[in-house]
């Protein structure tokens, strides 16, 4: 098989950055090209009838948001704060549709996402806000003039819609997940079983 890899996630998640790089080798050494899809985990896990953040109990919280995230970053090498960023309930609807509009510019979205994301969790970037996300880019060599251009207009987030209806379609219950030949995996640590797929498809 040589399809594509569908990449569902947001550029907020802690858990699509701390698999990122890992999940960009894989796909290389498989010689699968990676199909970004960002949405809105949150109106997704609405639809699904997933327990909403409010529900979950503050240990649930504590376990999965922190010392998961803690030991997952420790063992991927990946730098992680041990505060959660301030900005980080703000979403990321800029940071999202920012991928969405470099797709039609033909642009690198494995480099853009993954500074987007390192740059939340690193230095807090506010990936809701236009202008932190636009002099970030800046910086980083972006032409943001024609980026910012087409991710205003209504087609970007009609996109970024239509990701999130597909997301709820089947199901997606958490960012990163990952679809191999129809077969969906939840989850960086299931990095592992992605590359076993693309080895040898499961029966």
């Amino acid at each position: 098989m040589t399809a594509d890899i569908t990449y569902f996630y947001s550029t907020y998640s802690a858990y699509a950055y701390i698999g990122h790089k890992l999940f960009e080798q894989i796909s290389e050494s498989a010689g699968r090209s990676i199909i970004h899809r960002p949405f809105h985990i949150n109106r997704c896990l609405e639809n699904i009838g997933a327990q909403s953040w409010e529900d979950r109990t503050q240990a649930n919280l504590d376990y999965h948001f922190q010392r998961q995230r803690d030991r997952w970053s420790e063992y991927r090498s990946v730098e992680m704060p041990k505060v959660t960023p301030i900005s980080h309930s703000n979403e990321a609807l800029v940071g999202d549709k920012a991928i969405i509009a470099a797709e039609a510019l033909s642009l690198d979205l494995n480099a853009m996402s993954y500074l987007l994301m390192s740059q939340h969790w690193q230095h807090d970037l506010d990936l809701s806000n236009l202008e932190q996300v636009r002099t970030c880019l800046n910086q980083n060599g972006y032409d943001t003039n024609p980026l910012f251009d087409l991710m205003l207009r209504p087609e970007t987030q009609a996109a970024y819609d239509a990701n999130t209806e597909e997301a709820i379609r089947l199901s997606v219950f958490g960012s990163p997940t990952y679809i191999v030949d129809g077969d969906i995996f939840y989850g960086q640590d299931n990095l592992v079983l992605v590359e076993r797929a693309l080895e040898k498809p499961f029966g």
